[in-house]
């Protein structure tokens, strides 16, 4: 279901958490939702208008993470997150976890790859970058989908959170 701006828009948020994780995929996000983590979880990729207002709303204090692909798109989601919302998105569990069977990127994904690396909003994506080089250099996908990670293993990162200190 996606959410609606005009709903959010005529709507009172209160929101006493701490974290926001944002979910790529809907599998994992429902699978996190069933663990009951504590945590705001909402599921986005590329996030519509409604998603980047709620985002906007929630207090400055919230600090937010981005549980996606570790695939061009992934960390092109993860970009967009922060330069729309203007919030400090960080990374959850987007690393390299390659494979020998690994699938080769599209001529796009390699593209998209080399304008995330060379592009103007790099700057967003330093804490990134040497998982871009690594899909660089590869020249695959690697084993990207969030589906591949077991929802306690992410329950457990999410718990861990709480030991990062804000930046």
């Amino acid at each position: 279901m996606e959410l609606d701006l005009g709903d959010l828009q005529r709507s009172q948020l209160r929101c006493s958490g701490a974290r926001c994780v944002t979910v790529e995929n809907q599998t994992p996000f429902l699978d996190l939702v069933a663990q009951a983590s504590g945590v705001l979880l909402l599921h986005t990729s590329y996030p519509n208008a409604a998603t980047l207002e709620l985002i906007r709303r929630l207090p400055a204090s919230v600090r937010f993470w981005h549980l996606g692909d570790s695939d061009p798109q992934g960390f092109d989601i993860l970009r967009d997150l922060r330069v729309r919302s203007g919030r400090d998105f960080q990374p959850l569990a987007m690393k390299d976890r390659s494979e020998a069977s690994s699938v080769p990127m599209t001529v796009d994904e390699v593209q998209l790859v080399s304008r995330l690396l060379q592009g103007p909003e790099m700057p967003a994506l330093p804490d990134v970058r040497l998982e871009l080089e690594k899909l660089n250099s590869a020249g695959t996908k690697v084993d990207f989908e969030t589906e591949s990670l077991s929802p306690v293993v992410v329950i457990e990162l999410i718990r861990g959170l709480e030991e990062f200190p804000a930046r």
